[in-house]
Protein backbone atom coordinates (compact mmCIF):
# COMPACT_ATOMS: atom_id res chain seq x y z
CA UNK A 1 0.00 0.00 0.00
CA UNK A 2 2.89 2.22 0.52
CA UNK A 3 4.04 2.30 -2.84
CA UNK A 4 0.41 2.83 -4.57
CA UNK A 5 -0.22 6.13 -5.57
CA UNK A 6 -3.24 7.90 -3.38
CA UNK A 7 -5.29 8.59 -6.69
CA UNK A 8 -8.45 10.41 -4.85
CA UNK A 9 -7.98 12.31 -1.53
CA UNK A 10 -10.89 13.76 0.75
CA UNK A 11 -10.73 15.59 3.15
CA UNK A 12 -13.29 17.01 6.26
CA UNK A 13 -13.89 17.92 9.51
CA UNK A 14 -15.73 15.96 11.75
CA UNK A 15 -19.52 16.64 11.65
CA UNK A 16 -18.97 18.35 8.61
CA UNK A 17 -18.55 18.18 4.44
CA UNK A 18 -16.25 15.81 2.68
CA UNK A 19 -14.58 18.18 -0.16
CA UNK A 20 -12.20 16.34 -2.44
CA UNK A 21 -8.61 17.66 -2.42
CA UNK A 22 -9.13 17.88 -6.50
CA UNK A 23 -11.33 19.58 -8.71
CA UNK A 24 -14.68 17.92 -8.26
CA UNK A 25 -16.19 15.88 -11.10
CA UNK A 26 -19.07 13.72 -11.91
CA UNK A 27 -17.25 10.58 -10.39
CA UNK A 28 -17.15 11.88 -6.52
CA UNK A 29 -20.34 10.76 -5.66
CA UNK A 30 -19.46 7.40 -7.24
CA UNK A 31 -16.36 6.71 -5.31
CA UNK A 32 -17.85 7.89 -2.06
CA UNK A 33 -20.74 5.71 -2.58
CA UNK A 34 -18.66 2.74 -2.99
CA UNK A 35 -16.71 4.00 -0.03
CA UNK A 36 -19.26 4.23 2.17
CA UNK A 37 -20.54 0.87 0.95
CA UNK A 38 -17.42 -0.59 1.95
CA UNK A 39 -17.06 1.15 5.22
CA UNK A 40 -20.38 -0.67 6.16
CA UNK A 41 -19.37 -3.99 4.81
CA UNK A 42 -16.13 -4.17 7.19
CA UNK A 43 -15.14 -3.69 10.76
CA UNK A 44 -13.51 -0.50 10.22
CA UNK A 45 -10.83 -0.07 13.23
CA UNK A 46 -12.03 2.20 15.95
CA UNK A 47 -15.76 2.22 15.05
CA UNK A 48 -18.40 0.44 16.63
CA UNK A 49 -21.42 1.78 14.79
CA UNK A 50 -24.16 0.55 16.58
CA UNK A 51 -26.83 3.29 16.14
CA UNK A 52 -27.30 5.34 12.28
CA UNK A 53 -25.99 8.31 13.98
CA UNK A 54 -23.06 6.24 14.83
CA UNK A 55 -22.03 6.29 11.23
CA UNK A 56 -18.31 7.52 9.56
CA UNK A 57 -20.11 8.93 6.29
CA UNK A 58 -23.46 10.37 6.04
CA UNK A 59 -25.01 10.14 2.25
CA UNK A 60 -26.60 13.37 1.22
CA UNK A 61 -29.83 13.26 1.88
CA UNK A 62 -32.45 16.07 0.10
CA UNK A 63 -34.76 16.46 3.14
CA UNK A 64 -33.57 19.10 5.06
CA UNK A 65 -30.78 19.92 2.82
CA UNK A 66 -30.87 22.74 0.04
CA UNK A 67 -28.18 21.59 -1.80
CA UNK A 68 -27.51 17.81 -0.37
CA UNK A 69 -23.91 16.93 0.36
CA UNK A 70 -21.90 14.01 1.65
CA UNK A 71 -20.94 14.22 5.08
CA UNK A 72 -19.26 12.81 8.27
CA UNK A 73 -19.78 11.84 11.64
CA UNK A 74 -17.82 12.50 15.61
CA UNK A 75 -14.74 10.19 14.21
CA UNK A 76 -11.74 11.28 13.72
CA UNK A 77 -8.79 10.09 11.81
CA UNK A 78 -7.41 8.80 8.53
CA UNK A 79 -8.39 5.52 5.79
CA UNK A 80 -6.84 4.48 2.92
CA UNK A 81 -8.64 2.07 0.86
CA UNK A 82 -8.22 0.17 -2.68
CA UNK A 83 -11.44 0.12 -4.02
CA UNK A 84 -12.11 -2.33 -7.05
CA UNK A 85 -13.05 -0.54 -10.59
CA UNK A 86 -16.56 -2.91 -10.58
CA UNK A 87 -17.73 -0.34 -7.46
CA UNK A 88 -16.85 2.70 -9.21
CA UNK A 89 -18.72 4.24 -12.08
CA UNK A 90 -16.37 4.43 -15.13
CA UNK A 91 -13.79 3.39 -13.74
CA UNK A 92 -11.21 1.62 -15.58
CA UNK A 93 -9.10 0.53 -12.43
CA UNK A 94 -8.79 0.29 -9.13
CA UNK A 95 -8.10 3.28 -6.74
CA UNK A 96 -6.62 4.07 -3.47
CA UNK A 97 -8.58 6.58 -1.85
CA UNK A 98 -7.21 8.42 1.10
CA UNK A 99 -10.09 10.38 3.18
CA UNK A 100 -8.80 12.29 6.33
CA UNK A 101 -10.86 13.15 9.20
CA UNK A 102 -9.81 16.57 11.13
CA UNK A 103 -11.10 17.83 14.70
CA UNK A 104 -13.29 20.82 13.86
CA UNK A 105 -12.06 22.14 16.71
CA UNK A 106 -8.45 21.91 15.82
CA UNK A 107 -5.64 19.52 16.93
CA UNK A 108 -4.41 22.03 19.97
CA UNK A 109 -8.10 21.47 21.38
CA UNK A 110 -7.66 17.53 20.72
CA UNK A 111 -4.45 17.67 22.28
CA UNK A 112 -5.08 20.02 25.36
CA UNK A 113 -8.53 17.30 26.55
CA UNK A 114 -6.32 14.01 26.18
CA UNK A 115 -3.56 15.82 28.00
CA UNK A 116 -6.42 16.98 30.81
CA UNK A 117 -8.17 13.29 30.63
CA UNK A 118 -4.65 11.58 30.98
CA UNK A 119 -2.31 14.26 32.94
CA UNK A 120 0.38 13.89 30.60
CA UNK A 121 2.11 16.09 27.82
CA UNK A 122 1.97 15.23 24.30
CA UNK A 123 3.79 18.41 23.31
CA UNK A 124 7.18 19.04 24.04
CA UNK A 125 7.56 22.65 23.50
CA UNK A 126 5.02 24.40 25.37
CA UNK A 127 5.59 27.77 23.72
CA UNK A 128 4.76 26.59 20.15
CA UNK A 129 3.49 23.66 18.42
CA UNK A 130 6.38 22.51 16.17
CA UNK A 131 5.55 22.99 12.84
CA UNK A 132 7.29 20.05 11.45
CA UNK A 133 4.79 18.04 13.80
CA UNK A 134 2.65 16.81 10.93
CA UNK A 135 -1.46 16.09 11.84
CA UNK A 136 0.24 12.23 11.03
CA UNK A 137 3.04 13.20 13.80
CA UNK A 138 0.60 14.37 16.03
CA UNK A 139 -1.67 11.49 15.20
CA UNK A 140 1.04 9.10 16.01
CA UNK A 141 1.99 10.95 19.36
CA UNK A 142 -1.33 10.97 20.58
CA UNK A 143 -1.78 6.87 19.52
CA UNK A 144 1.65 6.49 21.42
CA UNK A 145 0.39 8.70 24.67
CA UNK A 146 -3.10 6.35 24.49
CA UNK A 147 -1.20 3.20 24.37
CA UNK A 148 1.31 4.45 27.60
CA UNK A 149 -1.78 5.65 29.51
CA UNK A 150 -3.54 2.54 28.89
CA UNK A 151 -0.57 0.06 30.06
CA UNK A 152 -0.57 2.06 33.32
CA UNK A 153 -4.22 1.71 33.81
CA UNK A 154 -3.49 -2.01 33.60
CA UNK A 155 -0.54 -2.62 35.24
CA UNK A 156 -1.90 -2.38 38.60
CA UNK A 157 -0.35 -6.16 40.30
CA UNK A 158 2.38 -6.54 37.65
CA UNK A 159 2.31 -8.61 33.97
CA UNK A 160 -0.35 -11.01 33.50
CA UNK A 161 1.28 -14.30 34.57
CA UNK A 162 -0.37 -17.82 34.86
CA UNK A 163 0.71 -20.90 35.96
CA UNK A 164 2.55 -23.61 34.45
CA UNK A 165 4.29 -27.11 35.25
CA UNK A 166 7.58 -27.89 34.93
CA UNK A 167 9.53 -31.03 34.37
CA UNK A 168 13.10 -31.36 35.86
CA UNK A 169 15.09 -34.26 35.56
CA UNK A 170 18.28 -34.65 37.86
CA UNK A 171 19.69 -35.97 41.26
CA UNK A 172 17.62 -33.29 43.59
CA UNK A 173 13.64 -33.42 43.77
CA UNK A 174 12.29 -30.44 42.70
CA UNK A 175 8.43 -30.06 43.76
CA UNK A 176 6.80 -33.45 44.21
CA UNK A 177 8.25 -36.99 42.25
CA UNK A 178 7.16 -38.91 39.56
CA UNK A 179 7.69 -42.21 40.78
CA UNK A 180 6.52 -43.92 37.50
CA UNK A 181 9.02 -41.57 35.50
CA UNK A 182 11.59 -42.06 37.10
CA UNK A 183 12.14 -46.12 37.24
CA UNK A 184 13.99 -45.91 34.10
CA UNK A 185 16.31 -42.54 34.21
CA UNK A 186 17.17 -43.85 38.02
CA UNK A 187 18.25 -46.99 36.79
CA UNK A 188 20.49 -45.75 33.81
CA UNK A 189 21.37 -42.32 35.13
CA UNK A 190 20.88 -42.62 38.67
CA UNK A 191 18.63 -39.55 37.84
CA UNK A 192 14.82 -38.85 39.39
CA UNK A 193 12.38 -37.24 37.44
CA UNK A 194 10.17 -34.53 39.83
CA UNK A 195 7.40 -32.04 38.86
CA UNK A 196 6.58 -28.26 39.95
CA UNK A 197 4.25 -25.39 39.40
CA UNK A 198 5.67 -21.81 39.10
CA UNK A 199 4.29 -18.38 37.75
CA UNK A 200 5.37 -17.15 34.52
CA UNK A 201 4.36 -13.73 32.11
CA UNK A 202 1.44 -15.08 29.83
CA UNK A 203 3.01 -15.40 26.57
CA UNK A 204 0.38 -14.01 24.37
CA UNK A 205 -0.39 -11.26 26.31
CA UNK A 206 3.08 -10.67 26.37
CA UNK A 207 3.65 -10.75 22.93
CA UNK A 208 0.99 -8.71 22.04
CA UNK A 209 1.54 -6.05 24.44
CA UNK A 210 5.50 -5.90 23.61
CA UNK A 211 5.17 -6.48 19.52
CA UNK A 212 2.52 -3.12 19.58
CA UNK A 213 5.70 -1.34 22.12
CA UNK A 214 7.92 -2.63 18.94
CA UNK A 215 5.89 -0.78 16.40
CA UNK A 216 5.49 2.73 18.64
CA UNK A 217 8.61 3.19 19.92
CA UNK A 218 11.57 4.51 18.54
CA UNK A 219 14.15 2.67 17.37
CA UNK A 220 16.63 4.76 19.30
CA UNK A 221 15.26 5.90 22.09
CA UNK A 222 12.33 3.68 22.69
CA UNK A 223 9.39 5.37 24.47
CA UNK A 224 10.43 7.95 26.67
CA UNK A 225 9.21 9.10 29.90
CA UNK A 226 7.45 6.37 31.55
CA UNK A 227 5.79 6.25 34.69
CA UNK A 228 8.47 3.89 36.41
CA UNK A 229 6.01 0.80 37.25
CA UNK A 230 5.29 0.70 33.09
CA UNK A 231 9.34 1.13 32.49
CA UNK A 232 10.00 -2.14 34.45
CA UNK A 233 6.99 -4.31 32.70
CA UNK A 234 8.36 -2.98 29.69
CA UNK A 235 11.87 -3.93 30.23
CA UNK A 236 11.07 -7.60 31.77
CA UNK A 237 9.36 -7.91 28.17
CA UNK A 238 12.60 -6.77 26.52
CA UNK A 239 14.44 -9.01 28.22
CA UNK A 240 11.89 -11.77 27.40
CA UNK A 241 11.35 -10.55 23.28
CA UNK A 242 13.91 -8.42 22.16
CA UNK A 243 15.59 -11.34 20.66
CA UNK A 244 12.86 -13.08 18.52
CA UNK A 245 10.64 -12.42 15.60
CA UNK A 246 7.67 -12.07 17.35
CA UNK A 247 4.61 -13.78 15.54
CA UNK A 248 1.04 -13.65 17.34
CA UNK A 249 -2.06 -15.31 14.95
CA UNK A 250 -5.69 -14.06 15.33
CA UNK A 251 -6.42 -17.67 16.82
CA UNK A 252 -4.26 -16.80 19.82
CA UNK A 253 -5.64 -13.61 20.12
CA UNK A 254 -8.90 -14.60 19.90
CA UNK A 255 -8.54 -17.41 22.89
CA UNK A 256 -6.98 -15.33 25.52
CA UNK A 257 -8.82 -15.50 28.46
CA UNK A 258 -8.37 -13.10 31.61
CA UNK A 259 -8.46 -14.24 35.33
CA UNK A 260 -10.21 -11.21 37.21
CA UNK A 261 -7.23 -9.59 38.75
CA UNK A 262 -6.08 -9.19 35.24
CA UNK A 263 -9.46 -8.15 33.70
CA UNK A 264 -7.76 -4.64 33.68
CA UNK A 265 -5.24 -5.74 30.62
CA UNK A 266 -8.43 -6.66 28.21
CA UNK A 267 -8.11 -2.62 26.80
CA UNK A 268 -4.65 -2.33 26.49
CA UNK A 269 -4.32 -6.02 24.61
CA UNK A 270 -7.20 -5.11 22.37
CA UNK A 271 -5.56 -1.98 21.22
CA UNK A 272 -2.12 -3.51 20.82
CA UNK A 273 -4.10 -5.50 18.73
CA UNK A 274 -5.13 -3.04 16.31
CA UNK A 275 -1.67 -1.29 16.48
CA UNK A 276 0.19 -4.75 15.19
CA UNK A 277 -2.69 -5.47 12.70
CA UNK A 278 -2.43 -1.71 11.03
CA UNK A 279 1.22 -1.61 12.35
CA UNK A 280 0.39 1.76 13.98
CA UNK A 281 -1.54 3.17 11.50
CA UNK A 282 1.24 4.89 9.94
CA UNK A 283 0.88 5.17 6.28
CA UNK A 284 4.29 5.39 5.83
CA UNK A 285 4.90 1.81 6.95
CA UNK A 286 3.69 -1.29 4.51
CA UNK A 287 0.47 -1.79 4.95
CA UNK A 288 -0.54 -4.85 3.76
CA UNK A 289 -3.98 -5.83 2.45
CA UNK A 290 -6.78 -3.40 1.44
CA UNK A 291 -5.82 -0.94 3.34
CA UNK A 292 -6.02 0.48 6.73
CA UNK A 293 -7.87 2.64 8.95
CA UNK A 294 -7.67 4.08 12.23
CA UNK A 295 -10.30 6.51 14.22
CA UNK A 296 -10.84 8.23 17.30
CA UNK A 297 -14.25 8.95 18.90
CA UNK A 298 -14.11 12.66 20.03
CA UNK A 299 -17.73 11.98 21.73
CA UNK A 300 -16.17 9.86 23.75
CA UNK A 301 -13.23 12.10 24.33
CA UNK A 302 -15.64 15.25 25.07
CA UNK A 303 -17.13 13.20 27.11
CA UNK A 304 -14.19 11.98 29.58
CA UNK A 305 -12.72 15.51 29.38
CA UNK A 306 -16.05 17.66 30.33
CA UNK A 307 -16.22 14.92 33.57
CA UNK A 308 -12.61 15.45 34.21
CA UNK A 309 -13.71 19.39 34.18
CA UNK A 310 -16.40 18.67 36.45
CA UNK A 311 -15.12 15.94 38.36
CA UNK A 312 -16.05 18.12 41.99
CA UNK A 313 -19.78 18.37 41.33
CA UNK A 314 -20.36 15.24 38.86
CA UNK A 315 -19.87 11.31 39.17
CA UNK A 316 -18.58 10.20 35.66
CA UNK A 317 -20.91 7.20 35.27
CA UNK A 318 -19.26 4.71 32.89
CA UNK A 319 -20.38 0.86 31.92
CA UNK A 320 -17.91 -0.32 34.22
CA UNK A 321 -18.41 1.36 37.06
CA UNK A 322 -22.28 2.23 36.46
CA UNK A 323 -24.97 -0.42 37.53
CA UNK A 324 -28.24 1.76 37.75
CA UNK A 325 -31.73 -0.09 36.65
CA UNK A 326 -34.16 1.58 34.16
CA UNK A 327 -36.68 -0.95 34.30
CA UNK A 328 -37.66 -4.26 36.15
CA UNK A 329 -40.30 -7.52 35.14
CA UNK A 330 -42.82 -8.81 37.19
CA UNK A 331 -39.91 -10.94 38.60
CA UNK A 332 -38.01 -8.14 39.99
CA UNK A 333 -35.06 -8.75 37.48
CA UNK A 334 -32.83 -5.85 35.56
CA UNK A 335 -34.05 -6.40 32.05
CA UNK A 336 -32.53 -2.71 30.38
CA UNK A 337 -29.98 -0.66 32.47
CA UNK A 338 -29.51 3.30 32.27
CA UNK A 339 -25.95 5.02 32.14
CA UNK A 340 -26.29 8.23 31.62
CA UNK A 341 -22.97 10.76 31.29
CA UNK A 342 -22.83 12.13 34.40
CA UNK A 343 -25.17 11.80 37.60
CA UNK A 344 -24.51 14.35 40.79
CA UNK A 345 -21.98 13.33 43.23
CA UNK A 346 -24.64 12.56 45.44
CA UNK A 347 -26.65 10.36 43.89
CA UNK A 348 -28.25 7.42 45.46
CA UNK A 349 -29.67 4.57 43.23
CA UNK A 350 -32.93 6.27 43.07
CA UNK A 351 -32.29 9.67 43.33
CA UNK A 352 -30.39 12.42 42.98
CA UNK A 353 -29.84 16.66 42.31
CA UNK A 354 -28.63 16.79 38.55
CA UNK A 355 -28.15 14.69 35.44
CA UNK A 356 -25.61 15.96 32.82
CA UNK A 357 -25.07 14.69 29.47
CA UNK A 358 -22.29 15.52 26.88
CA UNK A 359 -22.81 16.03 23.34
CA UNK A 360 -20.42 17.14 21.37
CA UNK A 361 -22.66 17.24 17.77
CA UNK A 362 -23.58 20.62 16.69
CA UNK A 363 -26.50 22.14 18.70
CA UNK A 364 -26.65 25.39 17.07
CA UNK A 365 -27.94 23.94 13.86
CA UNK A 366 -31.72 23.16 13.80
CA UNK A 367 -30.95 19.88 12.50
CA UNK A 368 -28.32 17.06 12.86
CA UNK A 369 -26.49 14.98 9.78
CA UNK A 370 -29.41 12.32 9.94
CA UNK A 371 -31.43 15.75 9.58
CA UNK A 372 -33.61 14.96 12.68
CA UNK A 373 -34.21 17.97 14.82
CA UNK A 374 -31.61 19.13 17.31
CA UNK A 375 -33.82 19.34 19.96
CA UNK A 376 -34.51 15.39 20.77
CA UNK A 377 -30.97 15.19 22.44
CA UNK A 378 -32.80 16.77 25.35
CA UNK A 379 -35.65 13.96 25.35
CA UNK A 380 -32.84 11.63 26.97
CA UNK A 381 -31.85 13.58 29.46
CA UNK A 382 -35.15 14.35 30.20
CA UNK A 383 -35.64 10.60 30.86
CA UNK A 384 -32.50 10.91 32.93
CA UNK A 385 -34.11 13.21 35.12
CA UNK A 386 -37.57 11.65 35.41
CA UNK A 387 -35.70 7.94 36.24
CA UNK A 388 -33.66 9.70 39.38
CA UNK A 389 -36.32 12.47 40.57
CA UNK A 390 -34.20 14.93 39.58
CA UNK A 391 -34.91 18.69 38.95
CA UNK A 392 -31.98 19.54 37.25
CA UNK A 393 -30.64 18.40 33.89
CA UNK A 394 -27.64 19.74 31.84
CA UNK A 395 -26.37 18.99 28.48
CA UNK A 396 -22.43 19.99 28.34
CA UNK A 397 -21.86 21.25 24.46
CA UNK A 398 -18.26 23.28 22.73
CA UNK A 399 -18.84 26.30 21.72
CA UNK A 400 -17.37 28.57 19.26
CA UNK A 401 -16.15 31.57 20.85
CA UNK A 402 -17.31 33.26 17.38
CA UNK A 403 -21.15 32.16 17.84
CA UNK A 404 -23.88 34.70 19.27
CA UNK A 405 -25.70 34.29 22.55
CA UNK A 406 -25.24 33.36 25.42
CA UNK A 407 -23.52 29.81 26.85
CA UNK A 408 -26.30 28.99 28.97
CA UNK A 409 -29.73 28.90 27.99
CA UNK A 410 -32.52 27.13 30.54
CA UNK A 411 -35.74 25.36 29.52
CA UNK A 412 -38.57 25.27 32.15
CA UNK A 413 -40.30 21.11 32.41
CA UNK A 414 -43.77 21.20 33.03
CA UNK A 415 -45.94 18.34 34.61
CA UNK A 416 -45.80 17.60 37.77
CA UNK A 417 -42.27 17.07 38.89
CA UNK A 418 -41.36 20.67 37.29
CA UNK A 419 -37.70 21.31 36.56
CA UNK A 420 -35.16 23.02 34.71
CA UNK A 421 -32.96 22.09 32.04
CA UNK A 422 -29.44 23.81 31.16
CA UNK A 423 -27.87 23.79 27.98
CA UNK A 424 -24.19 24.94 28.97
CA UNK A 425 -21.61 25.51 26.39
CA UNK A 426 -17.45 25.79 26.78
CA UNK A 427 -16.26 28.45 24.99
CA UNK A 428 -13.78 26.99 22.40
CA UNK A 429 -11.07 29.50 20.81
CA UNK A 430 -11.53 29.63 16.97
CA UNK A 431 -8.47 29.96 14.75
CA UNK A 432 -6.35 28.82 17.13
CA UNK A 433 -3.41 26.87 14.55
CA UNK A 434 -1.42 30.22 14.69
CA UNK A 435 -1.93 30.52 18.15
CA UNK A 436 1.14 29.65 21.12
CA UNK A 437 -0.02 26.33 22.23
CA UNK A 438 0.76 27.34 25.87
CA UNK A 439 -1.34 30.97 25.22
CA UNK A 440 -4.06 28.27 23.86
CA UNK A 441 -4.07 26.46 27.14
CA UNK A 442 -3.89 29.22 29.45
CA UNK A 443 -6.95 30.73 27.26
CA UNK A 444 -9.17 26.93 27.59
CA UNK A 445 -8.12 27.30 31.60
CA UNK A 446 -9.87 30.49 31.87
CA UNK A 447 -12.73 28.80 29.67
CA UNK A 448 -12.85 26.00 31.52
CA UNK A 449 -12.94 27.93 34.91
CA UNK A 450 -16.14 30.65 33.64
CA UNK A 451 -17.75 27.24 32.58
CA UNK A 452 -17.21 25.62 36.06
CA UNK A 453 -18.96 28.53 37.50
CA UNK A 454 -21.80 28.34 34.90
CA UNK A 455 -22.53 24.86 36.35
CA UNK A 456 -22.25 25.60 39.60
CA UNK A 457 -24.39 28.52 39.49
CA UNK A 458 -26.75 26.42 37.94
CA UNK A 459 -26.82 23.60 40.65
CA UNK A 460 -27.67 26.28 43.73
CA UNK A 461 -29.87 28.52 41.61
CA UNK A 462 -34.03 27.74 42.28
CA UNK A 463 -35.00 28.21 38.41
CA UNK A 464 -38.50 26.20 38.41
CA UNK A 465 -38.14 24.17 41.26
Amino acid sequence: MANKKIYKEYFAEDCGEIRPLHTPNNNDDSILTALKQYIDNNKVTGLEMKEPEDALIFAPYSSFQKSPKWTVGRYIGEMVVNLPKENIKNARKDQTIRLSIHPRFGTKFLIHMIEEIYSFRILQSTKRQDKGNTWNNIYQLILRQLWVAKFAKADKYGLPRKTVKRIHQGMQIHGHLNVRKSLVPFFTKKNVVSEYREKEVDDVIGRIVYKAYDILADKETGLTGLPPQVQESINDLYTRYHKQQIKVSDHEYLNIRYKSIYLSWKPLVDFSWQIIKHKGFNPEKNIEGNGYAMFFDMAEIWEAYIGKVLEKDFFHCTQQNSNIKLFKNEQEKEFQRIIPDYISSDWTNERAKAIGDAKYMDLVSKTNLLGEQTYSVYYKTIMYMYRFNAKKGFIFYPKKTSETGNAIKTFTIGGENKGALYMIGLNIPQNNEDMDYEDFCTEMRNNEYEFIRMVEKALTSMDSI
